[in-house]
């Protein structure tokens, strides 16, 4: 629900593995996509969910890549992505990097 609020009509989001979502901002360069992955982080974070019948917090740790900025096939945009979300799982969790 939250990621459905905080994207376009034009832009995707689906479900991309077991615990992971992929969001395609289209038209929006890593800047952009910096300041709407935040705005998605912080509304998980102050969030409480229901899990079979129990209240918890949980917290996001998301990549951003752009085209063609830091890739030029979906591919390697998607690769780059998850590099930059598995950095931020390592160094401190819960926070968003942009792939470099």
């Amino acid at each position: 629900k939250i990621l459905r609020q905080n994207i376009r009509l034009a832009d995707y989001g689906f479900r991309y593995g077991g615990d992971e979502f992929l969001l395609v901002l289209v038209g929006t360069n890593s800047d952009e996509a910096l300041t709407v992955a935040e705005r998605i982080r912080q509304q998980v974070e102050d969030s409480t969910f229901q899990v079979d019948g129990s209240d918890i917090k949980v917290t996001l740790s998301i990549g951003i890549s752009a085209f063609p900025e830091h890739a030029k096939t979906r591919e390697k945009i998607i690769e780059m992505a998850d590099r930059a979300m598995y950095c931020g799982k390592n160094k401190s969790r819960n926070v968003v990097y942009i792939a470099s």
